[in-house]
């Protein structure tokens, strides 16, 4: 099923049947497989074990076991399609999970994305960095891409005229080898992106400046067209874009947001400004609108908008005035 799926998703098949499934279940016939097997996998997943082959030590987190569960599931399913059984015992039901322990923030204002005002100072922040951080960290803001999709951009994919990007391609990185592109996974990730007038100011200054660092590097440089570069003209690193994140929000003292959280910003900063959501889900490359609407959260501002304006109506409790017509 290898061309079914991105190469990180095989790797982590792959990983999950050489590690979990094969030295528990290997000995099985396809037939013989019923819904308990499955969820003695759940179990022994959830207990403090030292031995797996994983290396992990600790109980895994239950939204990790799921992802587990999904490969062994995946394995009946093709196992189904390619008739080596008649039915496939795990298609129905639903087995028992560990509860979710994870403690919940209380903190009102602890949501996947930024406010307003935490934008504001994100973006004040930016202002001071050098070129390379600038541009990158606002092309989260600005764009709303995801991260591979960011470091995959290419200058022959940028529209000056039309103000617009295409998306086209994202990058992986498996161990061992050089960080590589691949299409979308959906139709849905082919998408134009529009951007406003003073981002393209600050992508041109970008692009002299890369032809400034280029210069420098002289025979170094291995041209390849990408907008974010290495020292040496290479794609920038998935990894360092991530790292680079968390020492930008650190320094400026931000509230710490994982990378992924700008994309997660864009679309609720959108959702404010009252652009529709079947227009963010074309803009953000979901293949259904639920996805967006999981997404998309309600920033903090909005938030206390929505009680200002239940005060309102609450004003005649209070002994104010009403304005209702009778």
């Amino acid at each position: 099923v290898k061309d079914k799926f991105s190469p990180n998703t095989v790797r982590f098949y792959e990983s999950v049947i050489e590690q979990i499934i094969l030295p528990s279940f290997g000995e099985l016939r396809l037939v013989d497989v019923r819904k308990s097997h499955l969820q003695a996998m759940i179990d022994y997943l959830a207990e403090d074990e030292t031995s797996r082959a994983d290396g992990k030590s600790v109980p895994l987190s239950v939204p990790t076991i799921k992802r587990y569960t999904t490969v062994f599931r995946s394995v009946m399913k093709e196992a189904l399609n390619q008739e080596f059984i008649t039915d496939d015992p795990l298609e129905h039901g639903s087995p028992d999970y560990p509860k979710d322990n994870r403690p919940k923030l209380r903190d009102a204002r602890n949501i996947g994305a930024y406010g307003i005002a935490e934008l504001e100072h994100f973006l004040i922040a930016l202002r001071k960095e050098d070129p390379l951080t600038r541009i990158l960290l606002l092309s989260s803001v600005v764009l709303g891409v995801r991260r591979a999709e960011l470091v995959a951009l290419q200058w022959t994919d940028v529209d000056f005229e039309m103000n617009c990007l295409y998306v086209d391609k994202s990058a992986y990185k498996l161990k061992g080898e050089k960080q590589a592109l691949k299409s979308p996974k959906t139709v849905q990730g082919y998408r134009d992106i529009f951007f406003p007038e003073i981002y393209k100011n600050e992508l041109l200054s970008w692009r002299e400046e890369q032809s400034r660092r280029k210069a420098e590097a002289g025979e170094c440089w291995q041209e390849q067209g990408f907008i974010f570069t290495n020292p040496v003209g290479d794609m920038f690193s998935l990894y360092s874009m991530t790292a680079l994140c968390a020492d930008f929000e650190k320094k400026n003292e931000l509230r710490h947001l994982k990378l992924h959280g700008l994309r997660h910003t864009f679309d609720s900063i959108l959702n404010s400004k009252g652009v529709g959501i079947e227009t963010i889900k074309e803009i953000m490359g979901h293949k259904s609108i639920k996805t967006t609407e999981i997404y998309t959260h309600a920033l903090l501002e909005d938030k206390i908008e929505a009680a200002n304006k239940m005060n309102e109506v609450l004003s005649v409790f209070a002994g104010g005035e009403t304005n209702a017509n009778v």
